[in-house]
């Protein structure tokens, strides 16, 4: 079977590696809030390792609680950049979830999605 590059196929092809690299990259941006998540969560365990004053690790904590809900805001996000509508499978599956369900369902996806980004 041969394939027709007629010019209706190369503009679906074109819009199609747009809206990929746009998924790429905002998908590159998630990674890297969570890698940030990741070091404040370290930063959060040495500082109570070393009793720092309770007032101070509640900061720690609104932090990541605040980190956490931004991450997962914005991986329904990606989710309806990717299929273009609110109501999708993953925005409903991902309803009412916590945060690790938000990070394993995005983190999935991106692995299968083949655009190379890395997690720990």
């Amino acid at each position: 079977m041969t394939t027709e590059w007629t010019p209706e196929r190369i503009s679906e092809l074109e819009n199609w590696a747009k809206k990929h690299t746009i998924e790429k990259n905002y998908a590159k941006g998630i990674a890297d809030k969570i890698d940030s998540l990741e070091s404040l969560n370290g930063q959060v365990r040495r500082a109570y390792e070393i009793d720092l004053a309770y007032e101070e690790l509640e900061v720690m904590w609104a932090m990541q609680d605040r980190m956490e809900k931004s991450i997962m805001m914005k991986i329904k996000h990606f989710f309806v950049i990717v299929y273009g509508e609110k109501q999708n499978p993953f925005t409903c599956n991902l309803k009412g979830k916590d945060y690790l369900e938000h990070y394993w369902s995005f983190r999935d996806f991106v692995k299968g999605c083949g655009y190379g980004i890395k997690f720990n």
